[in-house]
């Protein structure tokens, strides 16, 4: 079913009237910044609500944009992929008529593909509302979605230049490549990088095959344009790098990798985190963390570096055992912590009774509680954790074969 509905009672006024339209979406083109610019101009013409969004019903650009907008769109899409028409518009050349779906608020709407090179980068909408749909609102969208076309081709030539420069920071950083110069720092001011700052690697791994196809690239260009959303969203700036199936970004310390992830929605994804670290040094350090976490990601699910410290100690990776030692006895170390490693020690070998490892160590159940406290604020932790006391148990039984 086309678009083309409403024949014009006068075809030359109807004529007129789309060459105004026309030419007032061209001059609203050159003064856009975005895409919520077109649609709010072709929404204030025709007096319906229009809307640009992604295949998967992200919001690119429409009037007024609140909310709920947001959820509802991508609702919306994820319905209409049940019911067969989103691959109508997928497969169309113009306009499609859809009907009210299911469950969803709304009716009738028009949906025309936005395409650049024949690839599909975006939907327009634009509601029936209170008067019907005509074949006038059809012709304005398909002006209105080649104006966009050029508007995407554009932004993405702009992107395209600032990527590279962003990605090529971004990867000496990953390699700790970063010389303590006026001008490199003025390099990292220029990016939103700060040498004193503590960051962690995160790196997203698509689910898709290499060498990527067209969709594979496409979903990859989408995941990085919601990425940059997110982070302009919280205030830090993208520092990011793209190669082959991977999205390396840089997460401040004070940023939680949760609810960014929660936000993409990391379906046929997964997220690797990093330690916590600063200087170029650092981030070389945390992009390894990420990296060698890349064989054990599951798609959809997040996985931490520390989380799986222990696994790799125990099976044998002499590197994780270094650090799995240094994280958990390092902080106890030193002249004025030596009773409290032997403390930790005398514990772990009695198996955290305290009674006994009191009269073991020879000290008051009151002092051996004082201890325990230190211990715990030193190392960040509570000893109550059953996991935590055996990975201390064996990191102390490593620590004495060491020596």
């Amino acid at each position: 079913m086309t678009a083309r509905k409403t024949v014009p009672a006068d075809p030359g006024a109807a004529l007129a009237r789309l060459k105004e339209i026309r030419v007032a979406l061209t001059n609203a083109a050159v003064a856009a910044h975005s895409l919520a610019d077109l649609a709010g101009a072709l929404s204030a013409l025709l007096g319906r609500k229009a809307a640009f969004v992604d295949q998967e019903g992200v919001l690119l650009g429409g009037a007024g944009e609140p909310d709920e907008d947001r959820a509802h769109e991508r609702n919306y899409v994820l319905a209409l992929h049940k019911t067969g028409g989103l691959k109508r518009i997928q497969d169309s050349a113009g306009p499609v008529l859809i009907a009210p779906v299911p469950d969803m608020d709304g009716g009738q709407r028009l949906g025309c593909p936005v395409r650049i090179a024949g690839g599909l980068v975006a939907i327009l909408w634009l509601d029936e509302g209170d008067a019907p749909l005509t074949e006038l609102d059809a012709l304005a969208m398909e002006h209105a979605v080649l104006i966009a076309a050029l508007h995407i081709s554009h932004q993405r030539a702009l992107h395209g230049q600032e990527e590279r420069l962003g990605y090529a920071f971004v990867g000496a950083l990953l390699e700790g490549r970063f010389d303590d110069t006026p001008a490199m720092r003025n390099r990292a001011a220029i990016n939103g990088w700060d040498p004193d700052g503590a960051y962690r690697a995160c790196l997203i791994l698509l689910d898709e095959p290499l060498p990527l196809s067209r969709v594979g690239l496409l979903r990859q260009e989408r995941l990085v344009q919601r990425l940059r959303d997110y982070l302009a969203r919280i205030g830090q700036p993208a520092l990011l790098f793209v190669s082959l199936n991977q999205i390396v970004f840089l997460l401040a310390e004070s940023h939680d990798p949760a609810p960014l992830w929660q936000a993409l929605g990391g379906k046929g994804a997964a997220l690797a985190v990093g330690r916590v670290q600063r200087g170029a040094g650092g981030m070389a350090v945390s992009g390894a963390d990420a990296q060698s976490l890349v064989p054990l990601l599951k798609p959809g699910r997040i996985h931490h570096f520390d989380e799986v410290l222990f696994a790799r100690a125990l099976l044998g990776d002499a590197a994780a055992r270094t650090m799995l030692l240094e994280k958990r006895l390092g902080p106890l170390h030193g002249e004025k912590s030596e009773a409290l490693l032997e403390t930790l020690e005398v514990l772990c070998q009695e198996g955290f009774q305290l009674a006994v490892s009191s009269r073991r160590l020879g000290v008051h159940i009151s002092t051996l509680r004082y201890r325990l406290a230190r211990i715990e604020s030193l190392l960040g932790v509570s000893l109550e954790d059953q996991g935590l006391r055996f990975e201390l148990q064996v990191a102390v039984a490593w620590k004495r074969l060491i020596e």
